[in-house]
């Protein structure tokens, strides 16, 4: 018991020693202001309303609602079988309607020596897409095979179209340009000798004529001739003409005439060895 009685009286001591009671304050002061003084260097100067200036939501968000119609649509717009491009064309459309949305199309095709091509499109105001896919990698592509996905929509469009054979009826085969033509008449030209004018007699050539001042030459009024006779044929370029004449023939430049020939056509002077 007396032993109990000094540790009582030495606790009491310790607790009402004036000394310790002011270390404890020392120490809870020095806690309290090193919080604060923390608080103090996160918080604010001056509070205010907070403004929120931006927002970023996920692509996928920004385009909720929206549905891409599927099955797509694909035309062919050139080629066959025998081609070596193919060209189709893939429409589609969104809804509601949405302009501006990315759009990629990948086109496969089945058969021939190419592979998948991809182009990308947007989305018009009235929300349909349409582009045009060269397909590559012909002869022997039998049908083409299309995707189509909208950035920020989900799902995909597909849709395919058949390439026909070179002989069937629906078969687009590549567009040959018109060959020349030369009718037979008057023709008027400007050269170095000024205005002059030359009886064409039809075809492509080459033929040799003669060149008049004031008009074509009129069998009762005789018309003063200008410079030597002039061999001269029709082509559609400089090149095209060289190839189909003999070794060795100089062709010169186009020439302008009144009336103009169609298709891109033109007389060219040439010289025959």
């Amino acid at each position: 018991m007396a032993r109990d009685k000094n540790i009582s009286e030495t606790e009491s001591k310790r607790i009402t020693d004036p000394q310790n009671s002011s270390r404890r304050r020392a120490v809870k002061t020095i806690a309290s202001g090193v919080g604060a003084l923390a608080a103090y260097h996160v918080m604010p100067v001056n509070w205010s309303k907070p403004i929120i200036e931006q927002v970023f939501l996920p692509a996928h968000a920004a385009v909720s609602g929206i549905t891409l119609s599927d099955p797509c649509a694909v035309d062919l717009v050139s080629g066959n079988q025998e081609s070596s491009i193919d060209v189709i064309r893939v429409s589609g459309f969104v809804t509601p309607p949405v302009g501006g949305l990315e759009v990629t199309i990948v086109a496969t095709p089945n058969g021939g020596s190419g592979g998948p091509v991809t182009v990308t499109t947007t989305t018009a105001s009235d929300g349909t897409y349409s582009a045009e896919v060269n397909m590559v990698g012909g002869p022997g592509i039998i049908g083409v095979g299309a995707t189509t996905t909208v950035a920020g929509v989900g799902g995909a469009a597909h849709c395919s179209v058949g390439i026909p054979p070179a002989d069937h009826p629906s078969a687009n085969r590549p567009q040959q340009p018109a060959p020349c033509t030369a009718p037979a008449g008057c023709y008027a030209q400007t050269n170095i000798q000024g205005d002059t004018y030359f009886d064409w007699p039809g075809g492509l050539g080459p033929e040799t004529v003669q060149r008049y001042q004031g008009s074509c030459a009129v069998p009762v009024i005789p018309q003063t001739a200008v410079g030597n006779p002039v061999a001269l044929a029709v082509a559609r370029d400089r090149d095209e003409l060289i190839a189909s004449l003999p070794s060795g023939t100089f062709v010169g430049q186009a020439q302008t005439t009144n009336p103009a020939l169609s298709g891109g056509c033109n007389f060219y002077a040439v010289i025959i060895p």
